[in-house]
């Protein structure tokens, strides 16, 4: 106990030393507890290291005046919960995407063509695919997604980005550039 309030007032003190040691010392047993309630392992690493970044540049350690631990783990089991309410809701937009066909030919995409299409929107990885999804089928402005997820725009870029090249791999040229042109005459 008296080591947690002395890393508690070293953290207060801003002393990055104790920020690492703060950080090497839970990061593992967060990242197996966030697993535990989410059951995805790459997650459960990101929420856990937005978890400890937050931490430190929102300054979280000078709210706290006892029991860090608790702190920690309640904080991570929030995270986690709002993960899971995020994810049920894209996979709801998701199941809900449909493509306009008021604005293409009602033609352009056959049911195998759409099937793909979702398929490789899916196989996107999570915060990529919520990104994207709120970009590109929501119409979202990049700004807009950075401060709902608490990212810098360029991050959404980068999302994006990986986005566009992963669907331009797994997709037939054709349907992929279809498919450009349908969210480009969305917006």
């Amino acid at each position: 106990m008296n080591k947690e309030l002395d890393l508690l007032n070293y953290l207060k003190g801003g002393s990055e030393e104790a920020y690492k040691l703060f950080f090497y010392t839970n990061y593992s047993d967060l990242v197996m507890f966030a697993n535990s309630i989410i059951k995805n392992t790459s997650a459960a690493e990101d929420i856990v290291q937005d978890f400890f970044v937050d931490f430190w540049t929102k300054k979280y350690y000078n709210s706290i005046n006892s029991n860090l631990s608790s702190f920690l783990f309640k904080s991570v089991r929030n995270k986690c919960l709002n993960y899971i309410r995020d994810n049920e809701r894209r996979n709801k937009h998701l199941s809900d995407f449909t493509i306009d066909d008021n604005n293409v030919d009602s033609n352009l995409f056959d049911f195998q063509e759409k099937e793909l299409l979702y398929k490789a929107i899916n196989m996107l990885p999570e915060k990529s695919k919520d990104v994207f999804i709120r970009c590109c089928i929501h119409g979202h402005k990049y700004q807009e997604v950075a401060d709902d997820l608490g990212i810098s725009i360029n991050t959404v870029r980068t999302h994006m980005a990986r986005s566009f090249k992963s669907l331009r791999n797994k997709l037939k040229p054709q349907l992929f550039s279809s498919f450009m042109l349908v969210i480009h005459t969305k917006k």
